[in-house]
């Protein structure tokens, strides 16, 4: 099942807190294992920049389409 919701916001950067590292730690394998894919620096919650958003999307739109 493929789902999307999106809204716009201003450009903005993610900021880290003392919690990030461990959440994350936790959170990730749990979604990978539910289907979820972390791209973007909302999605994965990292500091990135456009051109790795793009490729985020390239790689998780060339797993898609290889039914990964």
């Amino acid at each position: 099942m493929v789902a999307r919701d999106f809204i716009r916001i201003d450009p903005g950067y993610v900021i880290f807190d003392r919690a990030r590292q461990e959440v994350m730690a936790r959170a990730t394998p749990q979604l990978a294992a539910a289907g979820v894919r972390l791209i973007g620096r909302y999605g994965a919650w990292t500091y990135s920049y456009m051109e790795r958003a793009i490729l985020d999307g390239i790689e998780a739109a060339e797993a898609l389409s290889r039914g990964a």
